[in-house]
């Protein structure tokens, strides 16, 4: 049976009057977003060239390529310490670079994997391994002096002054002379520390996983106050000093600021879920890292408060003068805004790429485990 067009065309005018419908309307435009930084896939894989770098406002500060100084050696691990950027390599290699300019200085044939990062002092580096704390000249390569520590050194040493305040797994925070291997002191935190211990001023603090937080006279090694939460809460994270503070936080997902010289707890604060690294301080903006929860800055200037929070950031890599790059959990390098928290862009990692760098700091080293190096800083 054929169906007229005009009857068509009547039939369905009646049933839209009847069920009340309307001819469809234009759409209001929706306000223009702004774009994405558009850059390819391998941005930042260290034997690439790099060519789109400017669109991440990032430059090369240097490159090189630990292949044409020591061909066939695969890197393990690179670490940033003091000047020198010191890459590890599977058989056990330690070569040293310069970390601003990125002159090979030397090597050194370790006999034993490093357990921790290392620290260093001008061209003093200080590597401990299972044989024990390494002093090294990293100008010549030569181990001026290898030292038993008699403790199981579990985070990187800190320099304070001619000394090394070390923290050990087995709950033990000490003072250590390099030169004569003897310890000026040791103080207990009674579990595994937790993070590496910061100085202020005089006063060493540490936080034992699970245990508490110990403030110790660097001098003569003795404890001026110790704190922990009130239970069911525990420590889960090491301890940052800035100011008149100290900050740490627990598995309940508090984070707290307490006073340096006596230990009295100023506030805390709810970050949504259990603390997981070392809070980061930078200027009067803390930021706490959670474990699978939300990373949160907060302003701890005249009064603490949330600024911002960011789902994905699980670390902190490198801090410029208004952004902050970050680690995220899909594991792309992302550039946020300490101000606002406005992510700008996040660029994925190549699978061989790894980062070596100091938090506070500026510089990001990209390197793989064929020895391709890159350092990278914010434009001018």
């Amino acid at each position: 049976m054929k169906i007229c067009a005009k009857t068509l065309a009547g039939c369905t005018a009646i049933i839209l009057l009847a069920l009340g419908c309307e001819a469809p309307q234009p759409r209001e435009t929706a306000p223009a977003q702004p774009a994405p930084v558009a850059v390819t896939s391998n941005v930042l894989d260290p034997a690439a060239e790099l060519a789109e770098l400017g669109k991440l406002e990032l430059k090369i500060v240097w490159r090189q390529n630990l292949g044409q100084i020591a061909e066939g050696k695969a890197v393990r691990e690179a670490y940033v310490a003091g000047d020198i950027l010191a890459l590890e390599t599977l058989d056990s290699s330690l070569f040293y670079f310069n970390a601003a300019s990125g002159v090979w200085k030397s090597s050194t044939r370790l006999k034993s994997p490093l357990t921790v990062p290392p620290a260093a002092s001008g061209k003093t580096l200080y590597a401990v391994t299972g044989r024990g704390l390494l002093v090294i000249d990293a100008e010549t390569g030569f181990v001026q002096r290898q030292l038993p520590t008699r403790m199981p050194v579990v985070c990187q040493p800190v320099l304070y002054g001619e000394s090394l305040i070390l923290g050990g797994g087995n709950g033990k925070v000490a003072r250590f002379d390099p030169v004569n291997g003897q310890f000026a002191w040791i103080e207990s935190a009674s579990t595994s520390i937790s993070g590496s211990p910061a100085v202020a001023g005089g006063i060493i603090l540490a936080a034992g996983h699970k245990g508490r937080v110990m403030a110790v006279a660097a001098e003569f090694g003795k404890e001026i106050w110790n704190w922990h939460p009130n239970s069911p809460a525990y420590l889960t994270s090491g301890v940052e000093a800035g100011g008149d503070k100290v900050y740490v936080g627990d598995n309940r997902g508090f984070v707290y600021a307490l006073t340096v010289s006596e230990g009295v707890p100023v506030w805390k604060y709810p970050t949504g879920g259990p603390v997981s690294l070392t809070p980061a301080l930078i200027g009067t903006r803390l930021l706490v890292f959670t474990y699978k929860g939300d990373a949160l800055c907060l302003d701890v200037g005249e009064e603490v408060k949330a600024v911002w929070k960011s789902a994905d950031a699980e670390r902190l890599i490198a801090a410029g003068k208004k952004h902050v790059y970050v680690l995220t959990r899909d594991r792309a390098l992302a550039r946020i805004s300490l101000e606002t928290g406005e992510e700008s862009w996040r660029v994925p990692l190549c699978k061989s790429c790894s980062i070596a760098s100091v938090p506070s700091q500026p510089m990001i080293y990209l390197y793989d485990s064929q020895g391709h190096i890159v350092a990278l800083t914010e434009l001018d």
